[in-house]
């Protein structure tokens, strides 16, 4: 009765089964870690990516913004400040201009 009850496990060792199946799950567990690996540096890259052109469009607006608050707050203390520039500008450039725009 002791002979009939041995266990798989057992059994396979005994027929040389565990070598083989060690032998195969060995390459499938380092072709697992690598593509691991491969996929971690592939997220990296693209989370960089957005990253990126996330910050780069969220520091375009926050320019846009600050420079537009900055001149709408001291748009008139630099006409005056630069007043002495429009006062001497002769006529013909004065129409020169005028007409560029």
């Amino acid at each position: 009765m002791g002979e009939e009850n041995i266990d798989a496990v057992l059994h396979a060792a005994q027929l040389g089964r565990l070598d083989f199946l060690s032998a195969l799950l060995a390459p499938v567990s380092v072709a697992l870690g690598l593509c691991a690996i491969f996929a971690f540096l592939n997220l990296r890259r693209i989370a960089k990516q957005v990253a990126s052109e996330v910050a780069e469009n969220v520091g375009k607006k926050t320019a846009e913004t600050v420079a537009n608050e900055y001149l709408q707050k001291e748009f008139l203390d630099i006409l005056v400040a630069n007043k002495e520039l429009f006062d001497n500008v002769p006529d013909e450039s004065a129409d020169s201009i005028a007409s560029a725009q």
